[in-house]
């Protein structure tokens, strides 16, 4: 009982110091920069957090089934699948064809991801860190490592413009949202997914077809990262080559930011979307205040080992109890 009690409580105060680090870096930027709170501004974060929010859904279900372990391959998926949509819409291929082959490349690769991890046997950071450059490669083929412009005007709005004054990535970002809540928070396939990560065995003696869950949860991600990478080439309006690649410590940091804000430490896709908004703010922010890139990724990597050490302490936590 008192082990219970010291748990619920770091848990809730984990929770309460990562909402009080979003509102102090927002309060930190307000002080900084007198456009940070502009409407036009935050607008503009809402835009350049969707692609970021998209993959973190996709990431926080790929931690949540391996009960920790991420999907190390977000940024080579993603790129590859910018890099195969920019292609055929420059080959003259309509925008569904184009779109369509985009989402299929990341579901494909988030399969492979899945097979290697629960058929051959790979640990899943060396799985995604395999798939990964088999991305990166596929995209540096398809682009001979040179920009392609492409501005598709449907792609462009979806990725720059505004529906009534709401950024239309915005709108795309809740539909996702409502589909990742509802499959993983509020389906029998998302309960599966929650016991496996909990305890694979014992969720395997229960009759769960772990292997197969595994697989779908791996290749969900690879469709996140699809999605992502068909709403880059709206972004940069064609496509710069290995563009995505910073996109994994983002995601990965986000990822893990959605188990400090659950009341029971478990990653949820609630929990995502509020960790890609504290990292899209966080990036604006800097970039507001002209801070040098540099400084971003060290500020990043250390809250990365941050969120990750806390999630390691609740976990081990949580086994003990």
């Amino acid at each position: 009982m008192r082990g219970n009690l010291r748990t619920a409580t770091a848990a809730a105060a984990l929770q309460v110091g990562t909402i009080g680090l979003f509102v102090a870096v927002c309060a930190f930027f307000a002080l900084m920069s007198p456009t940070f709170l502009l409407p036009a501004n935050l607008l503009n974060i809402l835009r350049q957090t969707a692609i970021l929010a998209v993959l973190s859904f996709g990431m926080t279900t790929v931690i949540v089934v391996t009960s920790g372990e991420a999907d190390m391959s977000v940024g080579g998926v993603t790129g590859f699948a910018a890099a195969l949509t920019v292609t055929l819409l420059k080959l003259g291929a309509g925008t569904a064809l184009a779109v369509l082959s985009g989402l299929g490349a990341g579901l494909a690769l988030g399969f492979l991801n899945g097979l290697l991890v629960t058929r051959v046997g790979l640990l899943p950071f060396l799985a995604t860190l395999a798939t990964l450059n088999i991305g990166l490669g596929l995209e540096q083929w398809l682009t001979r490592g040179t920009y392609i412009p492409y501005s598709d005007p449907l792609i462009g709005l979806v990725a720059n413009e505004n529906i009534y004054g709401v950024p239309a990535a915005a709108v795309l970002l809740l539909f996702v949202f409502l589909a990742f809540y509802l499959l993983l928070d509020h389906s029998p396939w998302g309960r599966k997914v929650y016991a496996i990560g909990g305890n694979w065995q014992v969720a395997r003696a229960s009759g769960i077809d772990v292997a197969r869950h595994t697989t779908l949860a791996f290749a969900l991600s690879g469709l996140s990262c699809g999605l992502a990478g068909v709403l880059l080439v709206g972004r940069l309006s064609g496509l710069t080559p290995l563009a995505a690649s910073p996109l994994l410590l983002d995601t990965l940091l986000a990822g893990y930011i959605s188990g400090t804000v659950s009341s029971s430490g478990t990653p949820n896709v609630a929990g995502a979307l509020f960790g890609a908004l504290l990292v899209g703010v966080l990036t604006n922010g800097l970039a507001v205040i002209r801070v040098p890139t540099f400084y971003m990724n060290l500020v990043k990597g250390l809250l990365v080992l941050l969120v990750v050490t806390a999630n390691a302490i609740q976990r081990r936590q949580a086994a003990v109890r």
